[in-house]
């Protein structure tokens, strides 16, 4: 499939000509650019597209991702065999919601064509951008953002980097099924942010939670349509640099590890990176960030095809009795993991999709004892 990005800026002849000096065996080397002299661009058997956003309208923010690219060029692949391309950068209109439409309409050609987009962003505004592109599906959106603060904001304002979930929630038509937060920290959140996410059944991890067993955001992360991080989550000693100097946050390591359940997720597709400010990076963050790239496409090419791409008559199925009725469990012969069903009250294709929320072996061990599962009950609410 041939495509006309007439608004992306194609990759810079810098970062090619870097890319010719790379060993036979790197990234970059393998990659399929969007130039100058290739227009229309071929999509055919690209499965991950990278692209960045130039943001204009934020004065600390800068369109020259041509470092942090270089250093993801310059990393090795492992046994990946899903074909990856760099579409360069989105390129600012004269206003703002401009180039939110044409945000929306690239990811959108990406996401409908089996696509999966890798955005480098400034501000964490244009994760409603990337949200409103799911609007052409007709399906319900399951967003997670990894992110020290909630991001509801006052939705009654212009968009900005802290009130995008606030949109998604409350201007028509809305898509949005459910929306979790990982590694939040509570002083840095206004009591009614998070009295609101408690009060719409929307999920909320602290920062201790994930830090404490991070596999507890696996099933969240496999349960995502789309997933977008705020760099600043990240301890600023880990980076060497952070907007908001934050003395708590993720590591390195623990970043790429959520980056690697965002990949391996059948259903992730969109993943975004924001709040990234290139000219103030140092070489340690501008490799922090290539690797959560790198940890993400590594992820994605060890998906398992499992639900919503395997129906639940392959799996086990267990059925565990409750007081009031009994739970249903499944788990993938394949990979191992495991889904619990919520009942729904009527017949509805638009819930359909989402009333198999995965979750861990450990849940199913507590519905065996009588202890109903939070995730499960957060949804049986919303149907």
């Amino acid at each position: 499939m041939n495509h006309h990005f007439e608004f992306i800026q194609p990759v810079s002849e810098d970062a090619l000509r870097y890319v010719q000096q790379l060993p036979n065996q790197a990234l970059g080397k393998t990659i399929r650019f969007h130039t100058d002299n290739e227009s229309p661009f071929d999509l055919d058997d690209i499965r991950l597209a990278l692209l960045s956003i130039e943001d204009q309208y934020d004065e600390n923010a800068t369109a020259d991702f041509s470092k942090i690219r270089k250093q993801f060029y310059g990393l090795y692949p492992g046994n990946w065999v899903h074909s990856i391309a760099d579409l360069g950068t989105v390129v600012a209109a004269e206003n703002f919601e401009h180039t939110n439409y044409l945000l929306q309409n690239t990811l959108e050609v990406l996401i409908k064509n089996n696509i999966v987009p890798i955005i480098l962003g400034g501000s964490q505004k244009y994760v409603y951008s990337n949200y409103r592109a799911y609007e052409s599906l007709e399906h319900l959106v399951n967003v997670v953002n990894i992110d020290h603060r909630f991001d509801l904001g006052d939705a009654s304002q212009p968009l900005d980097g802290h009130s995008f979930a606030g949109k998604m929630v409350v201007e028509k038509p809305i898509h949005l099924f459910n929306y979790a937060n990982l590694g939040y920290q509570s002083y840095l959140n206004p009591i009614e942010e998070a009295d609101l996410m408690e009060s719409l059944h929307f999920e909320t991890y602290r920062l201790g939670e994930i830090k404490s067993d991070i596999t507890l955001a696996e099933p969240v992360l496999r349960d995502a349509d789309l997933v977008c991080i705020d760099f600043n989550c990240i301890k600023s000693n880990e980076v060497g640099f952070a907007s908001l100097h934050q003395p708590n946050g993720f590591e390195g390591t623990e970043i790429c590890a959520l980056c690697r359940y965002a990949g391996i997720s059948d259903k992730v597709s969109s993943f975004g990176i924001y709040e990234l400010q290139p000219a103030s990076f140092n070489s340690i963050s501008e490799n922090l960030t290539a690797q959560m790239i790198w940890y993400f496409m590594e992820g994605f090419n060890f998906r398992s095809n499992d639900f919503p791409f395997t129906t639940r008559r392959h799996y086990k199925k267990f059925i565990v009795p409750q007081e009031s009725g009994e739970m249903v469990f499944y788990q993938s012969p394949k990979s191992g993991r495991w889904w619990m069903e919520v009942p729904l009250k009527e017949i509805n294709n638009k819930w359909q999709r989402n009333s198999l929320i995965p979750c861990q072996h450990q849940d199913y061990l507590d519905a065996c004892n009588n202890i109903v599962p939070e995730r499960w009950w957060r949804a049986f609410k919303k149907f």
